[in-house]
């Protein structure tokens, strides 16, 4: 189902708007979701909560989650700031990671390849982030 159709099926944007964003998407380049965050049409965390429910993720409040130190430094500066990736916890070979992008699988890879460990993502503001 693509974020077009969730909007319309939602009723979150009218008509007008929907365009308005799709026409942004177009000639900026940007996806759909990314657009209306823009526009300013929806919040990122509303957004997110439309994603989180389609993608059957959790959706997380970052500023009320506490983190271990040895966590935070499972993945080097670099890789938080520009994939926007923040390692949360881990259990076993399992590095639960937080992300404002689930569509970015390359960074998902990236995290994988660099811990060696299964990624299991869950969802965070880019404001959290």
């Amino acid at each position: 189902m693509t974020f077009e159709h969730l909007l319309r099926k939602n009723a979150l944007l009218p008509e007008d708007k929907i365009a308005e964003a799709k026409h942004l998407e177009a000639t900026e380049g940007l996806r759909l979701d990314r657009a209306v965050v823009q526009l300013g049409l929806l919040t990122e965390r509303a957004v997110l909560t439309l994603m989180a429910e389609q993608l059957q993720l959790p959706l997380l409040d970052l500023s009320a989650t506490e983190i271990p130190s040895d966590i935070l430094q499972s993945l080097t500066t670099k890789v938080v700031f520009r994939k926007r990736i923040v390692p949360i916890a881990r259990e076993g070979n399992i590095l639960r990671v937080a992300t404002c992008d689930p569509f970015d699988l390359y960074a998902m890879d990236d995290v994988r390849m660099t811990t060696g460990l299964h990624i299991d993502t869950v969802l965070a503001t880019k404001d959290d982030i």
